[in-house]
């Protein structure tokens, strides 16, 4: 679903929502999914050490000549590698961020999904974040202050269009109050 200004519910957006989420006439104002790049962003250190090893790997045999672990350490890289995406990849597969006119919801887990949820009411504010990676691709992330809890499991990671996404959330929110 895509934001907007003016959110409209559907029955798509409301489906999205694994059984027993919502409330008696909770509505769902947008569901999305964090972009794409959302894999190589949370592998990046994971996809770094293995390039730096495979890099040192290769400069001590070219200054070693061909050691016989070179093949096994080069393999390594690319099995933890390869790991690492497919297993972001998953991660990636089984979130979901869903705004509904009483809550933010965040969905993390294929097989046994996790349920972190937040009444509209409780949120102090919603800050926009972006590493530098992020803004280079357009991305960004809402992050939720609570009042009187910590929301880290409640944070948007690497959105779409954050700012309209944004717009969005804190609408909701001024709805709400």
């Amino acid at each position: 679903m895509t934001p907007s200004a003016e959110p409209t519910p559907t029955a798509a957006a409301q489906s999205l929502a694994p059984a027993g989420v919502l409330e008696d006439g909770e509505i769902v104002l947008l569901a999305i999914k964090p972009s794409a790049w959302f894999v190589p962003l949370i592998s990046w250190p994971v996809l770094l050490a293995a390039g730096v090893v495979a890099a040192g790997v290769q400069f001590l045999s070219g200054v070693l000549g061909s050691p016989a672990w070179r093949h096994t350490l080069l393999t390594a890289c690319a099995t933890a590698t390869v790991l690492r995406l497919v297993i972001a990849a998953v991660q990636w597969t089984g979130r979901l961020y869903m705004l509904t006119n009483r809550r933010v919801l965040t969905i993390r887990g294929v097989v046994r999904p996790v349920i972190a949820g937040c009444r509209l009411k409780q949120i102090s504010s919603v800050l926009p974040a972006a590493i530098l990676l992020e803004r280079g691709l357009g991305l960004g992330s809402l992050l939720f202050d609570l009042a009187g809890g910590d929301g880290a499991e409640l944070n948007w990671l690497h959105v779409n269009r954050p700012a309209e996404v944004l717009r969005t959330v804190q609408e909701a929110i001024g709805r709400a109050r």
